[in-house]
């Protein structure tokens, strides 16, 4: 017997890498300018830095069923909300504004609060780990605000991976 050749039942090819072609899966996408928050306010992705195979149109995200899912949505106050300014932000269904919640691991909401007059917030992080069962859109939606905080483009992106 020849290597690769364990009788006629058993014939086995040799596979090289560079004859697998994979198509990574992933997007990274981030503001221009900022916006004042609201209530309701989906979060418009100006501009995609990065993506591959994971379709983006203004806020919504396409997800094909049967990949596992690394979710990732951050948001940065910028100075002029004040300190008594705070949102909470999640990701959701884009047509039933409901959130996601497809694993215990992750935070599927988020909260940051303004910082002091002449400082930037903190950051606040909305992560999670989601396979959809059929094809999905998804969007960083604001759940609630507390004053009039603006959006700090340069501190906010998403940010989804296939991990599976």
């Amino acid at each position: 017997m020849t290597p690769g050749n364990l009788g006629p039942e058993f014939d086995i090819g040799i596979l090289t890498l560079n004859q697998i072609r994979l198509l990574p899966r992933f997007v990274f996408a981030t503001r221009t300018s900022n916006v004042t928050l609201s209530a309701g306010l989906d979060i418009v992705w100006q501009q995609m830095i990065a993506g591959s195979n994971i379709p983006l149109a203004g806020s919504t995200f396409t997800l094909a069923p049967g990949f596992v899912y690394d979710l990732e949505a951050a948001i940065g106050l910028a100075t002029g909300g004040g300190i008594t300014s705070a949102c909470f932000f999640s990701w959701v269904d884009a047509a039933t504004n409901v959130q996601i919640n497809g694993s215990a691991q992750g935070h599927p909401v988020a909260s940051v609060v303004g910082g002091a007059s002449g400082q930037q917030s903190s950051q606040g992080l909305a992560k999670i780990i989601y396979r959809p069962s059929v094809a999905q859109k998804v969007k960083v939606r604001i759940l609630t605000v507390n004053g009039t905080p603006p959006l700090q483009a340069v501190s906010s992106y998403a940010a989804i991976k296939v991990v599976h």
